[in-house]
């Protein structure tokens, strides 16, 4: 099986969740059977309760064979199960939830099904399932590691013979000779006879009579000293339920019926209905696999797997993994099929429509320098956990990106279109587990007439971070991490045009790979869709008496979530939550180019200016003396008056920081009363409509106002320049005009 094969089986087992099988191939029971109208077929009813969430595995073996899965949901759940005729056995599994563990027992443990007879009521075996918590009463854990010491503490019996012994490995020992003995005095002790970077398992052995007894035991990772690699530096105790499956072993990942499931290797124990288990790399799972037990087959030898966490691997843990890297020139693509097969798959990540590739478009001239990119950042992880339960988890994960390039470009015509940067992916492995660091960058150009910007860029750093901890304190927090420095560029505009270095990065549990030429991966965690920096320039103030003048409106941007999203090639699944993060960062007021040509060409007799800061569409409409209205759909008057641009203009070509003027040449403006208004034509899913109005005659300001959605009419008389100038409100028009854009 290719890795692509094997991840893209493994994307389809965490994203669909379909039915599972059991050993076997045999798929499970319906929860209830209808009986035939005129033959009964015979059955039992099987009723599971466990406590609130926790789920459960029976096992009916006979005749015929039955697992019955109760999920994690609810406290009980029934069958009517078909069976044949005979003598049935019930085994139901032990469970760990949440640290805890629950036993189960069957009433009756062993029952009959009956033959139904022709014309006499049948009556069915009725078996009970009941799960209940196991109080722990031995046990050794780990409350402390590090490089040099380990702290161990213990629970045993009053007057009951034991001793703890230290073996190398995983593998605990059986009798006090087999390992080392640990000095044990009172409730806890600190072993400080530990080697840097070796894993240890201790073991509390009871002794009953002249016999020792295994009751528990706890697997070690004592970290590296300072300055090994940071991949070596993981202190860590497994959980006393969970599986950690070392590279050599024989147990067997398969993808199956779209679900994990492992057949374990000889000699292995069953492990319980929702141990942490842990897979290395293989050819079915290349990046490994971090889960739990959702399901047991009948004869114990079959377990299948579901996505799990870090606590469910781990009684303690202290995980301060370095994502810093190298910087590395990332390759623009060049191959017009990949890169058009690289483009759908950015806009299927990032809801952005796909746009053609720019490179042999007719009117594109683009040089790019680089782009450089620098991996940053770090993830933590802290459990503690007593008596094998996870009591706290504090995590602080900071995922930051550094981009630096510089571009001149030159456009001409009315195009949209993309360039494609080959993404950067890594797979760390700390403790065994995989953690996915992947960034997909692009740069996209849009323009509509004629454009030429030389050196455009500069250093961007973009990014998020999140901490928070669970457990007998919640919290939550998060926010962007931004940093740039942004070269000035030398504009010249006829139209609009903007410019976007963009992508989208996932960091968490998981495995993400590009190496056979196509992008795959599967990440748990914190992902976000970022624009490093997005400019967008327009000409403005068209008066042909005082030259071309352009504005460039520069913003940057990030939205974060955390969730599931897994990729391959074109498909795209993603399973996260709502937005918890969306940022945006205006680098300045707009600017100008030339400098101040805006106030040469704006300080006319009369000049209105509509500014906001969203996405919407707004517009603003001016009513000249005469009546004649100047406004998106007829942006010309007879008398010189223009309207310099239509911002956001259908939703289409979005700014964050857009703006509009309505003006005249000096000395052109009529005398009279002009009204003026703002008009929202969409809201672009926009929450946002507040606005901002300022009305300028002879350039003193007479109005300066703002508001939110459609507003009243300014009514501005304009006159005798020795009198002051009339300002009144009158009421919002009925009907606004429109006209579709």
């Amino acid at each position: 099986m290719s890795r692509l094969t094997a991840l893209l089986s493994l994307i389809l087992a965490l994203s669909f969740g379909l039915p599972a099988l059991p050993a076997g191939g045999h798929a499970p029971p319906p929860e209830t059977m209808a009986a035939a109208k005129k033959k009964v077929r015979p059955y039992a009813v099987v009723k599971v309760t466990t406590p609130s969430g926790v789920p459960a595995n029976v096992v009916v073996t006979g005749p015929q064979k039955r697992v019955l899965v109760k999920g994690s949901s609810g406290r009980s759940k029934q069958w009517k199960a078909v069976l044949k005729p005979g003598r049935y056995r019930v085994k139901a599994a032990g469970v760990v939830h949440g640290g805890v563990r629950y036993a189960a027992s069957a009433k009756p443990a062993t029952f009959k099904v009956p033959k139904a007879k022709k014309g006499k009521k049948y009556r069915a075996p009725k078996v009970t399932v009941t799960l209940r918590e196991v109080k722990v009463t031995t046990m050794v854990e780990a409350a402390r590691v590090t490089p040099t010491e380990v702290e161990l503490r213990w629970l045993v019996p009053a007057s009951t013979g034991f001793a703890v012994v230290r073996t190398v490995g995983e593998t605990a020992a059986t009798q006090p000779g087999a390992g080392t003995t640990v000095a044990t005095s009172g409730p806890r002790t600190i072993d400080r006879s530990v080697q840097a970077g070796t894993t240890y398992t201790y073991a509390l052995l009871l002794k009953s009579g002249k016999t020792w007894r295994l009751s528990s035991q706890q697997v070690v990772g004592v970290p590296e000293l300072a300055g090994a690699p940071a991949i070596e530096k993981v202190p860590y105790a497994v959980a006393p339920t969970a599986v950690r499956v070392a590279p050599g072993e024989r147990d067997v990942p398969e993808i199956a019926g779209g679900q994990v499931w492992v057949r374990l290797a000889p000699g292995r124990p069953t492990p319980l209905l929702g141990a942490g288990f842990s897979l290395p790399p293989s050819t079915a799972l290349p990046d490994g696999f971090l889960g739990r037990v959702a399901e047991i087959s009948v004869d114990g030898r079959r377990v299948r797997l579901e996505q799990g966490g870090l606590p469910d691997l781990f009684s303690y843990l202290d995980l301060d993994l370095s994502l810093a890297g190298p910087t590395e020139t990332l390759p623009i693509v060049k191959s017009p099929s990949v890169a058009r097969r690289m483009l759908a798959e950015r806009a299927r990540a990032t809801g952005q429509p796909v746009k053609t590739e720019c490179q042999g478009q007719a009117g594109v001239n683009v040089t790019v320098h680089g782009p450089n990119f620098t991996p940053g950042g770090y993830v933590r992880h802290h459990i503690d956990s007593t008596w094998g339960v996870p009591h706290t988890l504090q995590f602080e994960v900071r995922s930051t990106h550094t981009i630096s390039l510089a571009m001149d470009l030159e456009l001409s015509g009315g195009l949209s279109c993309g360039y494609v940067i080959g993404p950067w992916e890594k797979t760390f492995f700390p403790a065994g587990v995989p953690l996915a660091l992947s960034f997909h960058p692009s740069v996209d150009v849009s323009v509509n007439g004629k454009v030429k910007v030389e050196n455009i860029g500069g250093s961007f750093t973009s990014g998020a971070w999140a901490k928070g901890s669970v457990g007998l304190n919640n919290s939550y927090e998060q926010g962007p991490v931004h940093q740039d420095h942004n070269n000035i560029p030398k504009v010249s505009f006829e139209g609009e045009a903007s410019v976007r270095l963009g992508g989208w990065f996932s960091v968490g549990l998981g495995g993400a790979d590009n190496t056979t030429g196509t992008s795959f991966g599967a990440v748990l965690g914190l992902h976000g869709d970022v624009d490093f920096f997005k400019l967008s320039g327009r000409a403005v103030f068209a008066d042909p008496t005082a030259g071309p003048c352009a504005v460039v409106e520069t913003t940057s941007r990030l939205n974060a979530t955390f969730g599931l999203r897994a990729w391959a090639g074109p498909f795209e699944y993603k399973l996260e939550t709502p937005s918890l993060l969306d940022f945006t960062y205006n680098w300045s007021e707009p600017q100008y180019y030339p400098k101040g040509c805006e106030v040469v060409i704006g300080e006319g007799d009369v000049l209105a200016t509509l500014s906001w800061r969203s996405e919407a569409d707004l517009d603003l409409h001016v009513f000249e003396p005469s009546g004649e209205e100047i406004w998106y759909a007829d942006r010309n008057s007879a008398t010189g008056g223009y309207l310099d641009t239509d911002a956001n203009a259908g939703c289409s070509e979005r700014r964050t920081a857009p703006q509009e003027n309505v003006t005249w040449p000096s000395g052109k403006a009529p005398k009279g009363s002009y009204r003026i208004s703002v008009v929202v034509y969409d809201r672009c899913d926009q929450a946002k409509l507040e606005w901002n109005l300022v009305v300028k005659v002879g350039g003193r300001t007479v109005l300066n106002t703002g508001g939110s959605g459609n507003s009243p009419v300014y009514e501005i008389k304009y006159g005798d320049p020795l009198l002051p100038t009339v300002v009144r409100e009158l009421p919002a028009p009925k009907v606004a005009s429109r006209a579709v854009k």
